[in-house]
């Protein structure tokens, strides 16, 4: 596959806007950098005399966007209008599907991560829509700073070429050279291979014992429960030991769903296997008083596959507020977790995985997610491919479904995170409450990236009354529930909480592909797998 040559396209986020340079951008590029001695210490050109000579440059700048091969981004502060600096990709390379990656700041933005979210959104955009397979970047010995931000980005020192070009004076100079693999190499020869071992359940425990890579995931889970025990105790929300067997499952048959609940019997007794702690963990907040979380295993009546277990680890929460409150935790949430793994794990997973820009970006994220609702995702769809949009929304009449290629087209669209929110009323679970300012949709908020939807997040019903409206309404007897409906009666509190699949969040983190990995001991329904 070839590059997908676009031109310098927009890429928007939540605090910079990168697009192409127009002629009236010429005074901020003389005024902001390219008349900046600092700023050109370490480049090939001088700082400019006059602003003759940046518009000059600016004018040529524009007349090459005419070209599908030309990418240079203005770097725009999205709260003041400021063009700060410039991204740029150069010496494309057709033949090896490659690129250099260039950037120049403005004195005003260094230290502050600007840089890094560029470059990041530019790499994004490189890999995922223009399929670049490699990004290249230099920087003189002395320059410190770049070498930092390349770091930070998961580039691989490559050496030193010595005398490899000429500074602004005319001399040669040596160059350190790095590069960023699409797809790096690395993995395809790691230690850290599984070799798929879970596909032998009867030896899979034995051989777990000899896999770096398990070790390594067992490490990652200890951490991520040490963290998440760490985020909730500074904020006062406590856990509570909770049982595993419940007779009303959150993911019910009702219009929408799409999970099997796990029935067993105890006793002579038919119960379900808890799907989610969320009924719990809302019975706990009006315990508390400020909230609880709960890490445990949930466990569904569906096969295993690349996206998919049947038996898999959920991080959840429940606090008192709505669905902006509960948002905002899990932003906080997963960049604790990303400080925590980079600082425990950085060395590993950047030896090993090849690239931890992602993690680097998240740890060092201070501005919120981007959000979208349904109704915007799917006209964002529409427009992007409209041959492709009969699968990227499931249309069944009554709601829609936004599918696992929706979900990642939305995710490349955006170079990473994106809230989805307001599905269709009928299409999420009855608990979840109507958003009473668009009423054909509910207060919930599906967090995607990596895979797709690693975070589902939703408001509630604060009282008996919803809760009943909501079932009759779902086509969901409401027998199991009426302790839940009971509860909201007589202590009505108005809350919302979230549940994040944990083996998803580290897929992402380790940028694999298949979350049947991601089970130190396996579990697949219909089976006895031991021990």
């Amino acid at each position: 596959m070839s590059i997908n040559h676009q031109g310098t396209l927009l890429i928007d986020s939540k605090d910079i806007i990168l697009r192409p340079f127009t002629k009236a951008d010429a005074g901020k590029v003389y005024e902001n950098w390219a008349s900046d001695p600092e700023v050109t210490k370490y480049l090939t050109w001088s700082a400019h005399k006059d602003i003759n000579d940046t518009n000059g440059i600016v004018s040529g700048w524009v007349d090459n966007y005419r070209s599908k091969e030309f990418y240079l981004w203005a770097l725009e502060l999205r709260s003041s209008g400021d063009v700060v600096g410039s991204v740029t990709l150069s010496h494309v390379d057709n033949f090896r599907e490659s690129a250099e990656l260039g950037i120049a700041l403005s004195q005003k933005v260094w230290g502050t991560g600007v840089g890094t979210r560029a470059a990041g959104l530019v790499i994004s955009h490189a890999f995922n829509v223009l399929n670049l397979k490699r990004i290249s970047a230099n920087h003189q010995p002395d320059n410190h700073a770049s070498e930092k931000l390349l770091t930070r980005l998961g580039f691989k020192l490559e050496g030193v070429a010595r005398g490899y070009t000429k500074n602004k004076d005319g001399e040669l100079t040596d160059v350190v050279q790095y590069g960023l693999l699409k797809d790096p190499r690395v993995k395809e020869t790691s230690r850290f291979r599984t070799e798929q071992t879970w596909k032998d359940t009867r030896n899979h425990y034995l051989k777990v014992l000899g896999k770096p890579w398990y070790q390594l995931l067992a490490e990652l889970q200890n951490t991520l429960s040490f963290a998440t025990f760490d985020f909730y105790n500074l904020r006062n929300l406590k856990t509570l030991h909770l049982p595993i067997t419940t007779g009303s499952i959150s993911s019910p048959m009702g219009k929408g769903s799409d999970s099997l609940p796990v029935k067993v019997k105890m006793f002579e007794q038919d119960v379900y296997l808890a799907d989610s702690m969320q009924f719990m963990l809302e019975y706990g907040t009006r315990l508390f008083g400020n909230g609880a979380w709960y890490i445990m295993p949930s466990f569904r009546g569906e096969d295993n596959d690349k996206r998919h277990l049947s038996q898999f680890y959920h991080s959840e929460a429940e606090i008192p507020g709505t669905i902006n409150d509960v948002i905002t935790l899990v932003e906080d949430y997963l960049v604790h977790l990303a400080r925590h793994i980079l600082r425990r794990h950085g060395d590993v997973l950047n030896e090993k995985v090849g690239d931890i820009s992602h993690l680097i970006s998240l740890a060092e994220k201070n501005t919120p997610f981007i959000k979208i609702t349904l109704d915007e995702a799917d006209d964002i769809l529409k427009e992007l491919s409209p041959e492709n949009y009969s699968s990227y929304i499931e249309d069944v009449g009554e709601f829609r479904n936004l599918t696992h290629a929706g979900e990642r087209r939305l995710i490349q669209h955006f170079g990473g995170f994106v809230w989805v929110t307001n599905y269709d009323i009928l299409s999420v679970p009855f608990y979840q409450c109507r958003d009473p300012k668009k009423p054909h949709s509910a207060l919930n908020a599906d967090l995607l990236f990596g895979i797709g939807e690693v975070v589902g997040a939703g408001e509630r019903h604060s009282d008996g009354a919803g809760v009943r409206k909501a079932l009759e309404e779902h086509q969901v007897a409401p027998d199991d529930y009426e302790w839940y409906i009971r509860m909201k009666e007589e202590y009505p509190v108005r809350t919302a909480g979230f549940g994040m699949g944990i083996e998803r969040f580290l897929m992402w983190v380790t940028r694999e592909n298949d979350i049947q990995d991601f089970q130190l001991l396996p579990r697949v329904n219909g089976e006895n797998i031991v021990p």
